[in-house]
């Protein structure tokens, strides 16, 4: 792995003709400065096939996990599906809060759930009017 980068996730991201980019979330090692993208892309076209270069790379302070430690993709997901992550080169969103234990876990998920579910409903309520 590369000097300075403590974890990777790697998600797809469809773009407009239906298929999906490859993006990548890096978390750095503590006290490492951001990695420019482009240097990060310069190093994985030496190790890695064009079409597996991700689209873009992200650095964010810390991965979103659930309480064994597990990196919750779906949570990224869905920042990306929000369009708020338009700067590459910049430090991500600083997790404010830590869950302490798997049902301190399954309260966020299950009012993350909430959330979707109720977003959902708005989305239907809306159309039919």
């Amino acid at each position: 792995m590369y000097d300075g980068i403590d974890t990777v996730a790697v998600v797809g991201q469809k773009d407009k003709a239906g298929d999906e980019d490859v993006v990548a979330f890096v978390q750095l090692e503590e006290g490492q400065e951001v990695i420019p993208e482009k240097v990060l892309k310069s190093y994985l076209k030496k190790h890695l096939a064009n079409y597996k270069i991700p689209k873009h790379i992200y650095t964010v302070e810390e991965l979103p996990k659930n309480a064994t430690g597990k990196v919750l993709k779906r949570v990224l997901k869905e920042e990306l599906e929000k369009g708020e992550l338009l700067e590459p080169d910049v430090v991500l969103h600083k997790k404010e809060e830590k869950a302490t234990s798997a049902s301190d876990e399954t309260v966020v998920d299950i009012e993350d759930k909430i959330d979707e579910v109720v977003g959902v409903v708005k989305d239907k309520q809306e159309k039919q009017e």
